[in-house]
């Protein structure tokens, strides 16, 4: 998301959202439109889609050891 800065003939844009904040909002949105707002329903779809390496579930597993 950017706004403008008219100077002249010159449009002068810039960030209006962090990288981060816009890619956290945008994981939100996708999380709530396609798969209810659900982490679990995302990390399966990917998992049955073989889009998750046994790496990944490997650090996902380690990630969430709490024992």
């Amino acid at each position: 998301m950017v706004s403008c800065d008219k100077k002249g003939k010159t449009n002068y844009y810039f960030p209006v959202l962090k990288q981060t904040e816009y890619a956290w909002d945008e994981t939100e949105n996708l999380l709530s439109k396609i798969y209810k707002g659900s982490v679990k329903n995302l990390v399966a779809a990917l998992y049955e889609n073989k889009k998750l390496s046994g790496e990944d579930v490997s650090d996902l597993k380690k990630m969430f050891d709490l024992e």
